[in-house]
């Protein structure tokens, strides 16, 4: 048996900095998801802070296969922007996980795992 399925998905973004909701103390209050709220106006729209707007183009692939000798799966995310100013950002990572059985003396599964991010 071979299963093998991958996935691309990319698309543009724009971003600004925006005012979020903080505690008395000033420190920023994440929601039940885990997330920043933005701070809105009493007309319930966004505060936007000075700064530069990013725009930029993100993607990311995903990747595996499993066989009887074992499984491979590999998944890259990508993003890159330009603001307003002229500056720019970008940010890259790698996850792969390889398994397959051990030794038939001893069948437990062998895995290799890396990650690997970089910045700019």
């Amino acid at each position: 048996m071979l299963v093998v399925d991958s996935f691309t998905e990319e698309g543009t973004f724009t971003a600004r900095p925006a005012a979020v909701v903080r505690d008395a103390d000033g420190n920023p209050i994440r929601n039940d998801d885990d997330q920043l709220d933005p701070a809105l106006d009493p007309n319930g729209n966004v505060v936007y802070l000075n700064g530069p707007t990013y725009t930029g183009h993100v993607a990311d692939w995903g990747g595996g296969n499993v066989t009887k000798g074992g499984s491979q799966f590999t998944f890259t995310f990508s993003v890159n922007g330009v603001g307003s100013d002229g500056s720019t950002f970008g940010a890259h990572s790698v996850f792969h996980s390889t398994a397959w059985p051990g030794d038939p003396e001893d069948p437990s599964l062998v895995k290799v795992m890396f990650q690997h991010e970089t910045c700019r």
